[in-house]
């Protein structure tokens, strides 16, 4: 049987917390080697379930001036599907320049958030503009949950199939004889970003401070959190910072709630 080519535009390299890189080593580990031959990026060490997949290229980049590389695949590797395109100059210029000649490879894009971006005041407009020049001008698109499904919808007027992203449940597992804390513990976890909401966790905190309250990411409202902190005297948080999937199963594991605001 022919395996499928496929490019998956993502990075493969070990240790990386970006959500979306995350999902994406995700799905190459679960596609199956005698179906699929697999090619993807990679800058540094390689996670080494990636690296020890059959029939998987490493396409090795340098840390800087990575476009040209990234845009010589596109337009002349041998792929039959281009998956998990990104929003970057790449695929910018290669999504431009397939409209002019016959290229029968199949684009697909994936949406992962809501898509009223110009309401998320830490998203340059110019961001926004290259999103819009690339991952909804693929031939397919698949988004991680109905919300989103209907954001793209209402936005952008493109509609979308439902993918979940799903969770690992032989890694993200309850500990089954944990010692309960002797002080109720709520857990946050992502990006420190106004859409998000984390400021509705110190909120909490000072409505009920016989908990503990645990905020697990890193993001420009950072600062403005911690000031918040120190100006009202906030004891009961803990920020853990950005964690790898380790720690991160950890504090998921020592919680009593997950507080997703």
């Amino acid at each position: 049987m022919k395996r499928v080519r496929i490019l998956v535009d993502s990075f493969a390299d070990k240790g990386l917390l970006n959500a979306q890189m995350t999902n994406a080593r995700e799905i190459i580990r679960r596609l199956d080697p005698e179906l699929f031959n697999v090619s993807t990026f990679c800058v540094d060490e390689p996670d080494l379930d990636i690296a020890g997949r059959p029939n998987t290229r490493l396409i090795k980049l340098p840390r800087k001036r990575q476009t040209a590389t990234i845009f010589r695949e596109f337009i002349l590797g041998k792929h039959e599907i281009l998956f998990y395109l990104k929003s970057s100059p790449a695929s910018k210029w290669y999504l431009r320049l397939r409209q002019n000649w016959r290229d029968h490879r199949i684009t697909v894009g994936t949406v992962e958030s809501r898509c009223d971006l110009r309401n998320e005041p830490t998203i340059a407009p110019e961001a926004i503009r290259l999103w819009e020049q690339t991952v909804p001008r693929c031939d397919h698109l698949f988004s991680n949950s109905r919300a989103v499904q209907q954001s793209l919808q209402s936005e952008y007027g493109l509609k979308s199939e439902i993918v979940p992203t799903g969770v690992d449940t032989k890694f993200f597992e309850p500990v089954r004889h944990r010692t309960p804390n002797t002080r109720l513990r709520v857990l946050f976890v992502g990006s420190l970003r106004p859409f998000k909401q984390p400021q509705l966790l110190l909120d909490a905190a000072l409505r009920f401070p016989d908990a503990d309250f645990v905020i697990a990411g890193a993001g420009p409202m950072a600062s403005q959190l911690n000031d918040r902190m120190r100006d009202q005297n906030i004891r009961n948080v803990r920020f853990a910072g950005l964690l790898a999937a380790a720690q991160l199963r950890h504090e998921y594991q020592q919680a009593d709630i997950f507080l997703f605001t």
